[in-house]
């Protein structure tokens, strides 16, 4: 959820509400939460609503709650975006607003903005524009205030160099502040104690005020060392009538930029007449301005005398606005509208009675605190810290509670603008209650992604703020917030959140994840004493991270062989190490000495990284789950449970004789890997020989060793039984679209690729054999490795499971100190019987239905032959829901595709016996005849289909330049086209007439995974089947929503990613990560359901355009409509056309043919170029006399490498190529959320690269610049 209204009605008090006379549409020109807020009020006047968003905010809340948005071309950096005045002014003429709300921020305090929507007939429902640009210079403010009356800091005029400003301060008497004239929120400010702080200070600030404000003026003040920050809120007519709201205290700042406010403030409250004093002064200045609407007089308030001087106005609605309307019950935005329409309406502005009725002598008996909540790292400096919040959860109460935000679970936040999330607010009776409402909602709530939250819930829970005597230096001198958590210093290769068992029971194209090596992963959380040893721990692969502990921990590191020290005193694996507060822990290189990944349990876990789907567990390649969907990157900070009883147990160290056999690094002698014969291990599909080549001769671990595969070589051609795949395709690997199953040995051709947890949970190549669910070394194997493929039974399987549930438990009680004793774990097993991986065989009416075991944790039921049929898959349908009628405790999950049904179960609670026995019996109770076939509901969707689409050509284009450029699908003549030409071609069609194939006939999902929810579809007509060959090699990038077609299916891409359908044409994604778009749901994040259809419907690129814009921003509505599939008609349908059919296959047959030969001779044609080039790169080089010895600075371990602290852009490279940079000197700055970071020599070094330049994007981690020791 964005946010909460404080009253259901959409006001935010009783007060201030009215009902327009000529108002009827207003413009909000801002984002985020205030723009939410700014939406609310006029809508609850029953206002029409403009917003205008960026391409940045093309998702933003705020854009789908308006009734009517508006794109902004370009960046603020460029005065475009949020602060194209014009554009602006442009929307609210087009849509009908009379007024523009400008909230605070970009334009909110630009005079000549405010005068050009006046020049245009339009209301600024803020003051005047003299008023803003008198105002907004602090010099003129002051001269204003002492018109006034109202007691100033003393200070200086404008300053003109910095001679002068050292002679004024002087005067002034140290410590003084140098102030941009123009600047504000905290900008272009610099505390100064001495001559040489003004002397130094006084450049940067000019230049920092020129860049930001456009107006380089600054001047200086007195600076008051024990001070509060206490401000009135006033609201003019602009008649000269102000009132005012009371008071806020916004003493706990950070940079000057406030953090927690409350009101009223308690340093007032607790000195009788301050009050009095400070509003009188504030309307004084108000009525002499002659001010209109909604403003701040900002106040520094001596702590010591309780004298208070005039600070600056602010001519906006504060940021801290709804504190003040909690405690004086009036809605100040609704009251800014009122004005507005007044204005419109000639009147000049609200009745001074009115006006001044709404102002109180007496404060109410109420009091409001209110927190900013930031993205941003307290470890790094409170640096903005972009990213995405994986969970937004506010436990809220509406009677103590208000949230202001603007976010929601799966919100990216960028660094292109403020990181303000949300603002929090507790209220109650007195300031105590208030207090401890805002502490209850912080604590409950769950925001996860790099917040401030947990320092927020320290600063309230600190004696000084509970006692209210906080002041402006709070945070600098008097509070002291120690994190409990573990920062990543350097990430290492791959280092990523896992636990299990992952997402087994989800499917859809969501792999499982998990640790690749599930044992090595529990027996780390044994050793640590977690009694759930699933518990969430880092895989860590080749070379480990730095992790500085800012809180006491017990760790342990197991699996392959890794160098592991703390504060660089050596440590041991397989041991319980405590590590104390403000340690590093260093996991360095593998060992060399067998396995691939480590895994480092934490006691107690990561308690605080979100479920994603029921798991914690990372899928770094879809960017899924973990903590921000990816491999932890330096500078990720992980939050950690306190540590229960100081860790002060026993040691323990698991000896090294009971430590779990990893993989063998002699390649002399293979390592067992443990597997199932099957689904395809039969005569129909393999040869003996080929069988043989699998069980009786080792094969190599290929240099790809991934997450989601591990590539083999094998010792000798595969013997296939079949010359080609049928329609699954041309070569006898292929087969039609069947759900896979983690461990597959899946062949690619004649290559074979053990799935991984990270895989496919579908596809249409043959799976052979299936690793069992207790050989935890396939996570160990490493390039090079050889291995021996052993067939064990299903029993076999489970003893192997036992063995290591026994062992772990052992280690588990032995880690607590308790007396047990340990009996290594043995993996061998006697001699195994050779079963045929055919389960069960039966005649169901004119098919037969075959049970395949697909490993010990999955059963693949088959009807019918190896053909795609809708008749089929209809059988297929009503078995599936047959089955989950009366579900089956064990079973996780029940899967579909054309001809095929995958059951996913746990074979620790139902045995596959049952489960056969289970399937037959469902079976036996299909229909004997299609008459008896029940009518099967269902849904059809219908989409846009966009042929022609640039993204498509573009996606090709990049294909052609960076992959491979001559292929038989790839038009050479035309560039910036798709494959619509080769699908036609290969298929024997005109390409008009093979587009209305897709566009007259329905498309089946036959099937929904792959991956993220990919549904594979086929035409119910056979007449308009098509067929082609995949992308090969295939392509890095595909557009969201392409269409694509591969063999004799179609698919639509969910989310951009690689891919190697043909790029046929361009519909609406159909996967939505956090379930949060129109249609999706945060447990269903997939749109279709297995056996619904698609009907296409052509648009034009710009309506395909504009209704993705519709679906991100919330706005989409789908069109599906229920139907029921009726078997009978489908087979006489299928009966009437199927002479024309077989013509048109006939036909199809032919042109596919002349394709595949085309592509051969291609494919021949391109290898043969590939190596021509690399030839003659290699006499290029040596001609040149080039350097091929030249500096690898990625591997020489003297290389200093300089990193980005977080995502950001490149602002300036200081440092020059050979320029000696002392210690912590900076060497490239880069600028994120309107904060430099500087990127620092972390020793004396020379600079010897610089890898970046100005205005290039740095993610986390990514090297700036390089350079050698002095």
């Amino acid at each position: 959820m964005a946010s909460q209204d404080w009253s259901p009605s959409g006001f935010t008090a009783s007060r201030g509400q009215f009902q327009p006379g000529k108002l009827r549409a207003v413009l909000v020109a801002n984002r985020g939460e205030i723009a939410l807020r700014l939406l609310r009020a006029a809508k609850a006047l029953d206002l029409k609503t403009v917003s205008v968003y960026t391409q940045t905010d093309e998702g933003a809340p705020h854009r789908a709650q308006a009734d009517v948005s508006v794109l902004l071309d370009g960046k603020e950096s460029d005065g475009k975006g949020y602060l194209d005045q014009q554009a602006i002014v442009d929307a609210a003429r087009q849509h009908g607003a009379q007024a523009i709300l400008p909230g605070y921020g970009f334009l909110s305090e630009n005079a000549e903005f405010a005068r050009l929507v006046e020049r245009h007939g339009l209301v600024f429902a803020g003051p005047a524009p003299d008023t803003i640009e008198e105002l907004g210079l602090k010099h003129r403010a002051r001269q204003l205030a002492e018109a006034a009356g109202v007691p100033c800091v003393p200070g200086s005029g404008l300053l003109h160099s910095a001679d002068e400003a050292v002679r004024e301060a002087a005067r002034i008497g140290y410590p003084v502040m140098l102030k941009a004239s123009a600047g504000g929120g905290g900008l272009g400010l610099q505390i100064c104690r001495e001559a040489a702080d003004v002397e130094s200070a006084y450049e940067g600030v000019v230049r920092r005020a020129r860049t930001l404000f456009g107006d380089a003026d600054c001047f200086l003040e007195k600076y008051v060392e024990r001070s509060h920050h206490i401000e009135i809120q006033i609201f003019g007519n602009g008649l000269g009538e102000v009132a005012h709201f009371g008071e806020r205290e916004c003493s706990i700042q950070r940079r000057h930029q406030k953090v927690v406010e409350e009101a009223p403030s308690p340093f007032v409250a607790a000195n009788p007449g301050l009050r009095e004093k400070m509003t009188s002064c504030a309307t004084a200045f108000g009525r002499h301005a002659r001010y209109r609407s909604a403003g701040t007089l900002e106040f520094l308030v001596d702590d010591d005398s309780a004298r208070f001087y005039f600070l600056e106005v602010n001519t906006r609605l504060q940021v801290e606005h709804p504190v003040t309307e909690i405690v004086w019950d009036v809605d100040l935005v609704a009251l800014m509208l009122q004005q507005a329409d007044c204005q419109l309406q000639g009147r000049g502005g609200i009745p001074a009675e009115v006006l001044k009725a709404l102002e109180q002598d007496d404060v109410p008996p109420r009091h409001a605190v209110e927190a900013r909540v930031y993205c941003e790292n307290a470890l790094r400096d409170y640096q903005p810290s972009p990213g995405v919040l994986q969970s937004v959860r506010w436990e809220h109460d509406p009677r103590q509670h208000r949230v202001d935000g603007w976010v929601s679970t799966g919100t990216a936040v960028t660094p292109s603008y403020d990181p303000l999330l949300a603002k929090v607010i507790g209220f109650g009776k007195s300031r105590d209650d208030a207090r401890n409402a805002l502490s209850s909602l912080l604590e409950r709530s769950d925001v996860y992604g790099p917040t401030n939250v947990d320092f927020l819930i320290a600063v309230l829970a600190s004696d000084v703020f509970a006692s209210g005597r906080t002041l402006t230096s709070f945070l600098q001198k008097d509070f002291r917030f120690q994190p409990a958590v573990l920062e990543v210093l350097e990430h290492g290769l791959s280092t990523s959140v896992q636990d299990l068992p992952g997402r087994p029971e989800i499917g859809h194209g969501l792999p499982v994840s998990g640790p690749m090596d599930p044992l090595s992963f529990r027996l780390a959380n044994a050793i640590v004493g977690n009694d759930d040893t699933r518990t969430e721990a880092l895989e860590i692969t080749l070379q480990g991270p730095s992790l500085r502990f800012h809180t006491a921990a017990v760790v342990a590191l197991t699996g392959a062989a890794m160098e592991l020290w703390l504060d660089d005193v050596p440590q041991a694996m397989f041991t319980k190490i405590l590590v104390p507060p403000q340690s590093v822990l260093r996991v360095g290189n593998l060992r060399g000495d067998g396995g691939y990944r480590a895994y480092l349990a934490i006691r107690h876990g990561l308690p605080h990284v979100p479920r994603y789907l029921g798991s914690k567990s990372t899928c770094a390649s879809l960017g899924l789950g973990g903590h921000q969907g990816r491999d932890l990157r330096t500078g990720d900070v992980l939050r950690l449970a306190p540590l229960q009883g100081g860790g002060d147990e026993a040691t323990f160290t698991l000896p090294q004789l009971l430590r779990p056999p990893l993989v063998s690094a002699d390649t002399s002698r293979p390592t067992t890997v443990y597997c199932m014969r099957g689904p395809y291990d039969d005569d129909e599909y393999l040869t003996p020989a080929g069988r043989a080549s699998i069980y009786q001769r080792p094969m190599t671990v290929s240099h790809n060793v991934a997450r989601s595969g591990i590539r083999f070589t094998p010792d000798g051609e595969m013997q296939w039984a079949r010359q080609d795949g049928g329609q699954g395709g041309s070569h006898p690997s292929n087969i039609l679209e069947f759900p896979y199953s983690v461990g597959g040995l899946n062949w690619n051709g004649d290559t074979p690729v053990a799935l991984g947890v990270d895989g496919p949970d579908l596809g249409g190549l043959l799976i052979s054999s299936t690793t069992v669910s207790a050989e935890y070394r396939l996570g160990q194997l490493s390039p090079g490795l050889k291995i021996q493929w052993t067939p064990i039974t299903f029993e076999g399987a489970r003893e192997l499971s036992r063995r290591q549930d026994a062992y772990i438990a052992q280690v588990l009680s032995a880690a607590r100190a308790d007396q047990s004793d340990i009996e290594p774990l043995s993996m061998h097993l006697s001699d195994q019987p050779d079963v045929s991986p055919i389960l069960h065989q039966t005649a169901l009416g004119d098919s037969v239905m075959t049970l395949r075991a697909a490993g010990d944790c999955c059963l693949l039921v088959e009807l019918g032959e190896m053909r795609a049929d809708i008749i089929v898959r209809a059988k297929v349908e009503l078995m599936r829901r047959t089955l989950e009628k009366r579900p089956m405790a064990g079973v996780l999950y029940v899967d579909v595709n054309i001809r095929t049904l995958s059951i996913r179960f746990d074979p620790r609670l139902i045995q596959q016996r049952q489960l056969v026995e289970r399937v037959v019996e469902v079976g036996a109770q299909l229909p004997s005849s299609l008459e008896a076939m029940e009518k099967l509901p269902c849904r059809t969707w219908h989409l846009p289909l966009c042929f022609g689409h640039p993204a498509l050509g573009a996606a090709v284009d990049r294909y052609k330049a960076t992959v491979r450029n001559k292929a038989v699908y790839l038009d050479q003549s035309a560039p910036g086209s798709d494959n619509r030409a080769y699908l036609a071609q290969c298929n024997g069609l005109d390409e008009r007439v093979m587009e209305e194939s897709l566009l007259t006939c329905p498309l089946w999902t036959v099937g929904i995974g792959f991956f993220l929810g990919t549904p594979i579809l086929l035409s119910q007509d056979r007449r308009t089947r098509l067929r082609c060959q995949k992308y090969n090699p295939t392509r890095l990038s595909t557009p969201e929503g392409a269409f694509g077609w591969g063999g004799s299916m179609g698919a639509i891409y969910g989310v951009e990613s690689p891919g190697g359908y043909q790029l046929v044409a361009r519909t609406l994604p159909l996967w939505s990560t956090y379930g949060t778009a129109p249609g999706f749901k945060p447990d269903q994040p997939w749109l279709l359901s297995s056996f619904d259809s698609i009907q296409f419907h052509k648009v034009t690129v710009d309506e395909y355009d504009r209704s993705l814009a519709s679906l991100k921003a919330g706005t989409w509505k789908w069109e599906v409509e229920d139907k029921l599939f009726d078997v009978v008609e489908q087979a006489q349908f299928e009966a009437s056309i199927a002479e024309a059919a077989n013509q048109y296959e006939a036909k199809q047959s032919e042109a596919i043919a002349r394709s595949e030969k085309q592509e051969r001779q291609m494919y021949e044609d391109w290898q043969h170029d590939q190596k021509q080039q690399q030839q003659q790169r290699q006499q290029q080089q040596s001609s040149s006399g080039h350097d091929t010895t030249a500096w690898d600075w990625e591997r020489d371990p003297k290389a200093i490498k300089i990193k980005a602290a977080m995502n950001a852009s490149v602002w300036k490279v200081v440092a020059q190529v050979d320029e000696q940079i002392k210690e912590g000197g900076p060497v490239v700055i880069l600028e994120a959320m309107k904060t430099e970071i500087p990127c620092k020599a972390d020793s004396d070094m020379v600079v010897k690269r610089v890898i970046v330049e100005p205005g290039s994007l740095v993610s986390t981690g990514d090297v700036v610049a390089v350079g050698l020791p002095l």
